[in-house]
């Protein structure tokens, strides 16, 4: 194989490329993370338990209520989150491969009319399996519209357990294994980034370019103490080691276009063992009938040292020379994590005053001492800050010393040509130091989270019947919608109920989350992305790129393309995603890829169990 030079856009942009399969959704906060996940109890009440110290989980979210739990308490719960999540892309197979150049073949149009402004590339796919390079009628499905794809969920309960101890009358101690409540993750299409149209025909799925797949999953060990410093304040902190691994794919194209012939499949790899965070709290008691508190959690950056990346290019190219399978490595992949700052406050009609002592021995007399036997009722209000700005962007960090002009000496992606018989060619990672990385934008905004739960014990110390509802504002700026994370405007509205037999606490939950339906809609065509070439070695001058099709143009130039008359005129914003982040060649632009309708919605369901010892 021969090496052929190639320009630096293009190295950064194959790097680039493996960096974008890193997943959003490691980040475990704000809008990756549904409220009321922890434990059955949070869910039925809609996640407003900030300031209700009533079971072990308070570990997780307000440390300081280990000082209210009494006796010894352990819990376990599972959460199951259901999700409905569809992107009915914008557009036709073939924008990008339509020209106005004269001759050709004539493809029709949306509404089926033959335009003969319009005709194929001779260079267009010849996609594994849907078209045949020697019958041109097989092109044709390049006029239809883009698919709709929807979630394929990998569905798994996400379980929680801790348990809780009152050390002495001023001091409780607790230990958990908390999962995340995060959005459920699975596959988009096939493992190869191929769907079924309506007719069952395989087709290029239109998500392939920003998700495949994503099965990240996270671990929290926690540890944690609340100490009562005086009658009305307890204070506490909770240590979590936080434990990630991902396992992430996505499809990439080399130089830019919907041709999956030219696609780069990329599983990413990684883990990190050590990913420290705590959370703080402040628990105020300023009557018998009345808490409030304010807690903190903060959460460290995951850094995935030397994770791997498998990329596979030829695999859907009728005419590709083989499939090339290769393997690269990185020092590192980072993504900061989100924080969360809460204020709740509670208000409790109880039956008799806030008990003392550390309540040891109260559940073998069958006479415990808590919110579910000494209220009739209470309701919460919570609004907490979610600090999601901070994941503005991904880093990775490619292993490398990299000198052109010695043999062997670089890492190198080979992309198998889709021309019959053309040599393939051999990208080098660029040159990379510790401090110097490939970047990848998130856009991701601050949000805030409001939430107001209650409960109501028809049989105190028997049954209880929880209720809920939460609104989130949005976190993520629309133009930058991708359907690898949805932190979207969404309200929630939640219930459960709670039996208590001996020293024993059955909860079952049910909660329904609906999301804002998103409309993202493609830039208009010949919206300019305006520079001067020369710095390129090109003629001066400027070129007009159509960002929603990619396809160039000279200044004064008429595009032809196929518009969709199926997308709505009013949209909530213009997409800006690009395909290819870091590269702009000459004859194929970067194309944006996140036009479309985003719709999902959530049913969650969970079950615990608490015990009182």
């Amino acid at each position: 194989m021969s090496i052929r030079p190639v320009r630096a856009s293009r190295v950064a942009l194959v790097a680039t490329l493996l960096l974008s399969t890193l997943p959003a959704s490691v980040a475990l906060a704000g809008g990756l993370e549904y409220a009321g996940g922890t434990g059955a109890r949070s869910l039925a009440r809609g996640g407003a338990v900030h300031a209700k110290a009533d079971n072990p989980l308070v570990l997780r979210y307000n440390p300081a209520g280990l000082a209210e739990l009494r006796g010894g308490m352990l819990n376990g719960s599972l959460n199951l989150a259901l999700m409905d999540a569809c992107f009915d892309a914008y557009g036709f197979y073939g924008w990008g491969f339509y020209t106005v150049t004269p001759g050709g073949l004539a493809l029709p149009g949306p509404d089926g009319e033959i335009d003969t402004r319009i005709e194929v590339r001779p260079q267009d796919p010849t996609v594994k399996g849907l078209t045949d390079p020697d019958d041109p009628s097989s092109y044709v499905f390049l006029s239809e519209p883009l698919p709709e794809v929807c979630l394929e969920q990998s569905v798994a309960p996400i379980p929680n357990g801790a348990a809780s101890y009152r050390v002495t009358e001023d001091l409780g101690v607790g230990f958990g294994m908390i999962f995340p409540s995060a959005m459920p993750g699975g596959r988009w299409g096939d493992q190869d980034g191929l769907v079924r149209n309506e007719d069952g025909e395989l087709r290029p799925s239109p998500a392939r370019n920003m998700i495949v797949s994503n099965g990240t999953i996270g671990i929290f060990p926690t540890v944690g103490a609340g100490y009562r410093i005086m009658d009305w304040l307890r204070v506490g902190v909770a240590l979590q080691w936080g434990i990630v691994w991902a396992d992430v794919s996505t499809n990439s194209s080399t130089s830019g276009g919907t041709d999956p012939g030219n696609d780069i499949a990329t599983r990413i790899i990684g883990k990190d063992l050590f990913v420290p965070g705590v959370t703080s709290s402040i628990h105020a008691v300023p009557i018998d009938a009345v808490d409030v508190v304010l807690a903190f959690r903060w959460q460290d950056n995951v850094s995935m040292k030397n994770p791997s990346a498998f990329v596979t290019t030829g695999s859907l190219h009728e005419n590709a020379t083989e499939v090339a399978n290769q393997q690269l490595n990185f020092h590192e992949i980072f993504q900061p994590m989100p924080w969360a700052l809460t204020l709740g406050a509670r208000y409790a009609d109880r039956l008799l005053p806030r008990p003392t002592g550390t309540g040891h021995g109260e559940a073998g007399r069958g006479e415990i001492r808590d919110a579910m036997s000494d209220e009739r009722w209470d309701i919460e209000f919570d609004a907490q800050y979610q600090f999601n700005s901070r994941v503005d962007q991904s880093s990775a960090f490619p292993i490398n010393t990299c000198d052109q002009s010695v043999p062997d000496s670089c890492q190198q992606i080979v992309l198998q040509k889709a021309q019959p018989g053309a040599v393939p060619e051999e990208l080098a990672f660029p040159s990379a130091k510790s401090e110097q990385g490939i970047f990848v934008q998130r856009q991701w905004e601050d949000q805030w989270s409001l939430r107001l739960g209650g409960s109501y014990n028809i049989l105190p110390g028997v049954v209880s019947l929880h209720a809920g509802a939460h609104y989130e504002t949005r976190g993520i700026d629309l133009a930058y919608m991708t359907p690898e994370a949805w932190p979207l405007q969404r309200i929630g509205l939640h219930t459960g109920v709670t039996y208590r037999w001996r020293s024993l606490d059955f909860t079952l939950a049910y909660g329904h989350i609906f999301q804002e339906t998103v409309i993202v809609g493609s830039p208009p065509h010949g919206d300019a992305y305006e520079r001067d070439v020369s710095e390129d070695g090109y003629a001066n001058g400027e070129r007009v790129i159509d960002k929603r099709v990619g396809y160039r143009t000279e200044p004064g130039e008429v595009l032809g393309a196929v518009e969709d008359p199926s997308e709505p005129k009013n949209s909530d914003a213009t997409a800006a995603w690009e395909q290819n982040t870091s590269s702009y060649d000459r004859d194929k632009p970067a194309y944006v890829v996140n036009s479309g309708k985003y719709t999902s919605s959530l049913e969650l369901f969970a079950i615990a169990i608490t015990a009182h010892f």
